[in-house]
C-alpha cells in the first residue's frame, strides 16, 4: 500500500503534463477507496471487537487515498480551468 502511494507521488512530481495524472492512477485511487470504504461498513455492521479493530486500521488506510484523490481531482480541474481561460 505504501509504495504504491510512493509510485503515485512520484509520477505526479515527475509527470510532464497534467493529462498523465487523470489516467490510470485516479481510477487506481479511486477503486482502492471504494474498496476499502465497503469493506469498512461491512465490519461496522459486523460490530464484533475484532472488526472494529480492523475499521481503524482501514481508516489509516483510507484518509492518505482521500487525500491523493482530492489531489489528483483538484489538479485535474486547475488543469481544464486554465484551458478554458
Amino acid at each position: 500500500m505504501t509504495a504504491a502511494l510512493t509510485r503515485l507521488i512520484e509520477s505526479a512530481v515527475s509527470a510532464q503534463s497534467y493529462t498523465h495524472l487523470g489516467t490510470a492512477e485516479t481510477f487506481t485511487v479511486l477503486m482502492l477507496l471504494l474498496v476499502l470504504l465497503v469493506e469498512k461498513e461491512i465490519l461496522r455492521a459486523i460490530g464484533t471487537a475484532q472488526a472494529l479493530a480492523g475499521v481503524r486500521i482501514i481508516n489509516a488506510f483510507a484518509a492518505p487515498l482521500c487525500a491523493a484523490f482530492i489531489v489528483i481531482v483538484s489538479v485535474r480541474m486547475l488543469y481544464f480551468l486554465s484551458k478554458i481561460q
